[in-house]
């Protein structure tokens, strides 16, 4: 059982799932046969409504009374004028809007990533390793920042563990995904990649009691060497195998913060190319899709939640020579992922929504100039800025970019 990815060598494993998960361009690696990702019919829709009921109350006419008759001895008793009735309004009373509710999602698995550590102990000459984070992170390095795409795994009630640091050497790493009720994935993998159930073609992954199983990973001990690889492969996956087969898969449960408004649909749906040419200055910007294989990360994001990332550049240039105007990510629904990983300055949002936010976390590396996170109805976008924005106009593009995500999102 080979541990590179889809035919790929490590290295460009991380390269690709990186650059995924950073929400940036992928580069389709040679010789992968792979369309581009759009989103699926299998893509859910997030609709909660506030709803409102109008109490209608009825006005009440207030009648003046009749004073008594006066009678006196020489004239018949003449009755006074009634006073003409007048109304009085009485207030429209309005249901309160229901209580809003954001709730975490939970494993839908009898275990979590702290469990499963002690399965693939066999790439760390038996030790059981920490987990790299109890939610998931980008691969690769502290520069990489957790976002959409890694906690879509959560959201669905699925597992995405990560041990150790990615990356060629001695020091041992490994990543776990399982995603229950996933027949669609391998389905999926089949039609991309034209492989089987069993995910033949260099992955050991595979669909074992209705959940997809995929264990990736470098053993401490005989890193540079495929015999040790392929056996610390099979025997973790056997590990993890008999961990699903003794655990009950619970219903799915969670739903998205009340009032949550669906986002479906391309780059459009969260941020139109009109609004981010005026704001960078440019004209002609064209947006895309990332490409280069496939992978369990890029159709959780796109196929089972319909939010396919995206990257904007100058339209009509080859794609190595287009300029780079950022990238795209987001998780409908993702209001609990966004307070929990979300980190930077915040950013003014005069006029928005009490429950609307955003943040920017600008470190400069060789891929991007600032992250702005943006909470906008319940789901979490996340705008990858490119590093061509001068370093002193990156406040200005942070908070118009979030203004924009905002009126698209809430319109």
């Amino acid at each position: 059982m080979g541990m590179n990815d889809d035919q790929l060598s490590a290295a460009e494993h991380d390269a690709m799932r990186s650059r995924l998960m950073a929400g940036t361009k992928r580069i389709k690696p040679a010789g992968a046969h792979r369309r581009a990702i759009i989103t699926s019919t299998v893509a859910v829709v997030l609709v909660a409504g506030l709803a409102g009921t109008a109490i209608g109350a009825a006005n009440v006419l207030r009648m003046g009374e009749a004073t008594e008759p006066i009678s006196t001895p020489t004239s018949t008793p003449t009755p006074t004028a009634t006073r003409s009735a007048t109304p009085s309004l009485t207030p429209t009373a309005t249901a309160a809007p229901p209580e809003r509710v954001v709730t975490a999602p939970s494993s839908r698995f009898a275990f979590d990533c702290d469990d499963v550590a002690a399965d693939v102990a066999v790439f760390f000459d038996g030790q059981v390793p920490p987990v790299a984070s109890a939610l998931p992170r980008s691969a690769g390095g502290a520069s990489w920042v957790a976002g959409p795409a890694q906690f879509a795994f959560a959201q669905a009630g699925a597992l995405y563990c990560e041990y150790g640091t990615s990356g060629m050497g001695s020091t041992g790493w490994a990543t776990v995904t399982l995603v229950p009720d996933a027949a669609g994935a391998v389905e999926d993998r089949q039609q991309t990649l034209g492989s089987g159930d069993s995910c033949e073609g260099g992955s050991p992954c595979e669909l074992f009691d209705g959940a997809f199983v995929e264990v990736v990973g470098q053993p401490r001990t005989g890193f540079d060497d495929p015999a040790l690889q392929t056996a610390a492969g099979s025997t973790a996956v056997e590990a993890v195998r008999e961990r699903v087969r003794g655990s009950q898969i619970s219903p799915r449960s969670w739903t998205p913060p009340t009032g949550t408004s669906p986002v479906s649909g391309d780059c459009s749906a969260v941020l139109p190319t009109t609004r981010l040419e005026a704001i960078l200055g440019v004209s002609g910007i064209e947006t895309g899709n990332p490409d280069g294989g496939w992978s369990i990360k890029a159709w959780m994001i796109s196929d089972f939640w319909g939010a396919t990332p995206c990257f904007y550049r100058e339209g009509g240039a080859d794609l190595w020579t287009a300029a780079d105007y950022g990238s795209v990510t987001w998780l409908p629904g993702g209001e609990w992922a966004y307070r929990e990983a979300v980190s930077g300055e915040q950013i003014p949002l005069p006029g928005s929504a009490p429950t609307d936010a955003a943040t920017a976390l600008c470190q400069p590396d060789e891929l991007n100039a600032c992250i702005v996170d943006v909470l906008a109805d319940g789901n979490w976008v996340r705008y990858t800025m490119p590093i061509s924005v001068p370093e002193n106009d990156r406040s200005r593009v942070a908070a118009e970019v979030a203004s924009a995500i905002i009126d698209t999102v809430g319109s």
